[in-house]
C-alpha cells in the first residue's frame, strides 16, 4: 500500500443507474481543464514540493458524475480512493477563464479535504498545496530534471516548463549568455519530458518518449529527438527510421510534415521530400500520394 499521495486522476462517470450510457459530452468538454491542467498542477507538487503522508491512500480519482445525489459519495480499492463529484456544466460555462481556474481548483481541493476529514495533519498539507496554486494564480513553473553541463563545461541546458492552459516548453541554456528557448506549446496531457543531452558543445539533443510506435517498448526513446543548436538557435527534427533509409519510416514522417502534430505545424515541402525519397523506393502508400 501507498505510504504517500502521488497520483490525483479526474474521470467521468458515463453510466446511469440502470446501466445505460448517458450524456457526457459537456464534461468530456471541459475535462481537460481539470485533469491536465489544474489536477495535473497538484499532481505535481505532491510529488515534488510537498509530500503528503497517508499511511494508505497513494492515488485519489475524481470522477465528474451528471447526477447531483451522486456528490461526495466515496469508494475505497486497497490504495486508492475514488470519489464522485456533482458537476454543473451549465454554471461552470458561463464563468470567466479566471473563475473556470478557480472552480477546478476549489473542487479538487475540497474533494481532497473530505476524503481525508478528521485527519487534520493530511489536511493541513492539502491546504498548503491549494493555497500555493492559488496564489500562483493556477501557473505551475518548474525545470524539469537537472541541468546538463556542455562536453567543454561552458553552458548548461535543462528543461524548463511553465503548465497552464497551455504546456510551454522551454530550453533555459546558461553561459556566457544566459536566456530561454521556447520549444513547444502544446495542450495539456502530462508533465513528461524526454531526456537532454549534449551532442557537440553547440548542439543540445532533446530525445523524444515513444513517438515511433516501433520504439515505444523500449525504456527510454533515444532514436528520435530534436536538435537545438545554440549557435544559430535553429530546431530540427531527426527520424530514426526516416533518415536510416526505411520507406516506411519515410512514409511515416512525410504524413507527420503532411498533417502536422503537436509539437510542428504542418510542413508541405518537408512532407514532399520525405514522401518523394519513400515514393522513390516503390513504397506504395508514398507513390499513392504523391500522385
Amino acid at each position: 500500500m501507498g505510504k504517500y499521495l502521488s497520483c490525483l486522476d479526474i474521470r467521468i462517470e458515463e453510466y446511469k443507474y440502470n446501466g445505460e450510457k448517458a450524456d457526457v459530452s459537456g464534461l468530456k468538454a471541459i475535462i481537460l481543464d481539470i485533469k491536465f491542467y489544474v489536477g495535473k498542477i497538484f499532481e505535481y507538487h505532491f510529488n515534488h514540493d510537498f509530500k503528503v503522508q497517508t499511511d494508505g491512500i497513494s492515488k485519489v480519482n475524481i470522477i465528474l458524475s451528471p447526477h447531483d445525489d451522486d456528490d461526495r459519495k466515496y469508494i475505497k480499492l486497497i490504495d486508492i480512493m475514488n470519489i464522485y463529484r456533482f458537476f454543473k456544466i451549465e454554471a461552470y460555462m458561463a464563468l470567466s477563464d479566471h473563475n473556470k481556474r478557480m472552480y477546478c481548483l476549489d473542487l479538487i481541493n475540497d474533494s481532497l479535504m473530505f476524503v481525508f476529514e478528521n485527519k487534520p495533519v493530511i489536511q493541513f498539507e492539502i491546504e498548503s498545496v491549494y493555497r500555493r496554486i492559488r496564489d500562483e494564480g493556477c501557473v505551475l513553473r518548474a525545470c524539469w530534471k537537472k541541468p546538463v553541463s556542455s562536453p567543454d563545461k561552458t553552458m548548461t541546458a535543462q528543461i524548463y516548463f511553465e503548465l497552464h492552459e497551455t504546456l510551454d516548453q522551454y530550453l533555459r541554456i546558461k553561459g556566457e549568455f544566459d536566456y530561454d528557448r521556447l520549444l513547444w506549446r502544446m495542450r495539456p496531457r502530462s508533465i513528461d519530458f524526454g531526456l537532454l543531452s549534449w551532442f557537440d558543445n553547440t548542439a543540445v539533443l532533446l530525445y523524444e518518449i515513444g513517438l515511433d510506435r516501433l520504439s515505444r517498448k523500449d525504456e527510454v526513446n533515444k532514436r528520435d529527438y530534436w536538435i537545438y543548436r545554440t549557435d544559430n538557435n535553429l530546431l530540427s527534427f531527426y527520424f530514426h527510421r526516416a533518415e536510416s533509409g526505411q520507406a516506411h519510416g519515410q512514409y511515416e514522417l512525410g504524413k507527420m510534415y503532411l498533417n502536422g502534430w503537436d509539437k510542428h505545424s504542418p510542413d508541405l515541402q518537408m512532407a514532399k521530400y520525405w514522401l518523394g525519397k519513400s515514393a522513390e523506393q516503390g513504397y506504395s502508400r508514398a507513390v499513392k500520394i504523391i500522385e
